[in-house]
């Protein structure tokens, strides 16, 4: 299991490496120059950035659109990060990678959290950077909720296999879920309880997890509040 400490590590490395914009690629990643941490407001460009290469270049899984978020001002993409509880996968000063934490609002759903927002840009891919972004949720999320929820896109089998490799079980299927460019897409629901002893462990009885879907219709106020709260995997 992932430590809070490791989800906190500051990426100093022993050897610096020049990686630009256009210089990274997949001979290039190490797995020990990149680290993960968890964005502050200050990193509003940042997100901007990769969270619009991802609506642009996948954008039959994600809830929200390109041309919804683009025309957002950086004010809006700060206020989300001051609100949010969203991680970063580092290269240098280059982010690879995001994901997402939300905790369901009210009091009978509290103990629940949500996995959202996942992406990892093409160039990065490969290097074990969405199963890290994973851990590190799943650490954040530990202290906080009870069990874990996420919903990924049918025929997304890496995702699907990245998560079920984390414990996280299928417990149902949405049906027409998202609609893009005239065509439907199913859901998987999966969740993960946090309260077992180890990370890999499967849980027998999916029927626990029946009370409910992550939700995408967002939470209205409070931390978490999201147009969208899915997997949106593109590991």
């Amino acid at each position: 299991m992932v430590s809070a400490g490791w989800v906190a590590t500051d990426g100093r490395r022993t050897q610096k490496r020049d990686h630009s914009e256009n210089q990274i690629g997949e001979k290039d990643l190490d797995a020990d120059d990149i680290y993960i941490r968890q964005l502050t407001p200050g990193d509003a460009a940042l997100y901007r950035g990769i969270r619009l290469a991802g609506l642009k270049e996948s954008p039959e899984v994600f809830g929200s659109t390109f041309q919804a978020e683009f025309t957002k001002p950086l004010a809006w993409f700060f206020n989300r990060l001051s609100s949010s509880d969203v991680f970063g996968a580092f290269l240098d000063a280059k982010i690879l990678g995001v994901a997402g934490f939300a905790t369901r609002p009210g009091e009978k759903e509290a103990h629940k959290g949500l996995l959202w927002g996942m992406y990892v840009r093409p160039e990065a891919r490969g290097a074990g950077i969405a199963r890290r972004l994973v851990e590190a949720v799943i650490a954040h999320a530990r202290r906080r909720v009870e069990l874990i929820q996420l919903s990924v896109v049918v025929g997304n089998e890496h995702a699907r296999r990245l998560y079920a490799g984390l414990g996280f079980v299928e417990y149902g299927i949405e049906k027409n879920s998202l609609k893009f460019d005239g065509r439907y897409y199913d859901e998987i629901l999966m969740a993960k309880e946090l309260a077992r002893a180890s990370d890999h462990e499967p849980v027998v009885d999916a029927g626990l997890f029946a009370a409910g879907r992550p939700g995408r219709e967002g939470i209205p106020s409070g931390r978490g509040a999201h147009d969208h709260l899915r997997a949106e995997t593109v590991p």
